[in-house]
């Protein structure tokens, strides 16, 4: 069977979750209004037309200030 593995990376608050929803076509992921929603990384997978999606949804990623 056919496999698809994809990790969503980005900073806090813009819109990784609802891109997991997007593709999957449902409400998968918790999703907000620009702030920090997820707080651990999730799988979320669906078999979609043969294919099973993995999708990888991942804490923001920040850098942090050294000053």
């Amino acid at each position: 069977m056919r496999q698809a593995n994809i990790v969503i990376m980005g900073k806090t608050g813009t819109g990784k979750s609802t891109l997991v929803n997007t593709v999957l076509g449902g409400y998968y992921a918790k999703v907000g209004d620009g702030g920090a929603v997820t707080d651990h990384n999730q799988i979320y997978q669906k078999n979609i037309n043969g294919i099973n999606f993995n999708l990888y949804d991942t804490v923001g990623l920040e850098v942090k200030s050294l000053i």
